[in-house]
């Protein structure tokens, strides 16, 4: 595989991710929000699923320019961003005190980005 192949593919998992995120956050506003400990606000949600558009973009226009150096730079964007969101859902997980699906499969989910996109720069 080319030296950016596993860029490029980490990338498309983003993208994918965040795809998945949009249409739970935008179409199973009350689904998503009976997994968690967070409270049900389609407002919030709806907010949170445009967001997740404006990162697939993100992730889009980097593939389509095919610059290693702005790839790398989304790519970045991307492991910073779950670092962040994966304590979020870890520090939710840990105060719950019990079992909580869309925390404990979001912080693991931000895990495997976190870990996929620093592989990812480093090959």
């Amino acid at each position: 595989m080319k030296k950016e192949g596993f860029l490029i593919g980490f990338l498309y998992v983003g993208i994918f991710i965040y795809l998945m995120a949009f249409i739970v956050h935008f179409f199973f506003q009350s689904f998503i929000a009976d997994l968690s400990l967070w409270n049900f606000s389609s407002g919030w949600q709806r907010e949170i699923a445009l967001f997740n558009v404006a990162v697939i973009f993100l992730g889009i226009s980097a593939l389509v320019k095919k610059e290693e150096k702005g790839m790398r730079l989304v790519a970045l964007f991307l492991i910073a961003l779950s670092i962040l969101l994966g304590a979020n859902h870890i520090i939710s997980q840990l105060l719950a005190q019990q079992l909580v699906l869309l925390h404990t499969v979001g912080a693991v989910v931000h895990v495997v980005v976190i870990l996929f996109g620093i592989y990812a720069l480093k090959s």
